[in-house]
């Protein structure tokens, strides 16, 4: 009985655990680039892919050159956003899960970009597996204890 307690207590806190850990995760910052991106022609395509693990806020910043950066979802091959720019561009979006993503780059001259991940956050499945673990855990370890108490 004390085992099964204590694992439960363990996935009671489970939870706690998960929210410290997505604090520390959200104030840290990661970044892509500095990549230098030639203009896309009809005839060629030039982009910088990158993978991102979770769901994101980005910070895009591209330096030189005038055009338009267009973001593609490579597993959904589905554009995210678009931006158009003269010389400096800064701007945010959001990664809207873990995956695979393109900068592409449309223009006159080159351009080099950085993006700067920032307010990560784990997949809402994950964050819905965790409390829900927590929460079963603790009635369940409620259960136990009033059966235990009853007892004597």
């Amino acid at each position: 009985m004390r085992l099964i307690s204590t694992i439960l207590v363990f996935l009671a806190i489970t939870p706690l655990l998960a929210v410290i850990g997505y604090h520390q995760l959200s104030t840290s910052y990661d970044f892509v680039g500095p990549y230098t991106i030639q203009p896309s022609t009809p005839e060629r395509i030039d982009y910088v892919e990158f993978y991102f693990p979770s769901k994101s806020l980005a910070d895009l910043t591209c330096n030189g050159g005038r055009g338009r950066v267009y973001i593609f979802d490579t597993l959904s091959k589905t554009q995210l956003v678009n931006f158009s720019f003269r010389e400096d561009l800064s701007t945010k979006f959001v990664v809207p899960h873990e995956g695979d993503y393109a900068v592409v780059y449309y223009g006159k001259e080159d351009t080099q970009c950085v993006i700067r991940f920032e307010k990560e956050f784990p997949a809402v499945a994950v964050q819905n597996a965790y409390l829900t673990t927590g929460i079963i855990s603790l009635v369940a370890l409620i259960l136990i204890w009033r059966v235990v108490n009853d007892s004597h």
